[in-house]
């Protein structure tokens, strides 16, 4: 009975360092560390003109470092009235509010074309 209890008493005592290093380790700050545009070939935008782009679509790359499962809103300034991105099937401008799914994301946003009929009625319902 001694060696049992013993043995349970060990288990308990390990699971219980394991959670809480888990838990110390879960605790850790969340970080963005960079965030960018890149084009469809993965190639950075070092200056993002929305009027002199010749693509459908920009890529937003966001790093972070413990960051995984929270939300997060990204403001995007400078960005002319008659321009702004579709992303997942909503029109955005300004801002963008997401979760965070993986250290490295990347986010796919349509480049707002004012000659899409689809584009001009999210537009509308947004605003």
């Amino acid at each position: 009975m001694k060696l049992l209890l013993k043995v349970i008493i060990q288990i308990l005592f390990i699971f219980f360092v394991s959670c809480t290093s888990f838990q110390n380790l879960s605790q850790k700050k969340a970080k963005i560390l960079d965030f960018y545009f890149t084009d469809q070939y993965d190639n950075r935008i070092k200056e993002y003109d929305p009027l002199g782009i010749n693509q459908k679509y920009i890529y937003l790359v966001l790093v972070t470092e413990n960051a995984v499962g929270k939300k997060v809103t990204l403001e995007i300034f400078d960005e002319p009235e008659d321009t702004g991105f579709i992303y997942e099937g909503k029109y955005i401008y300004g801002k963008i509010d997401f979760k965070i799914q993986q250290d490295k994301q990347k986010l796919k946003l349509y480049i707002y074309d004012e000659k899409n009929r689809k584009h001009r009625h999210l537009k509308k319902k947004a605003l």
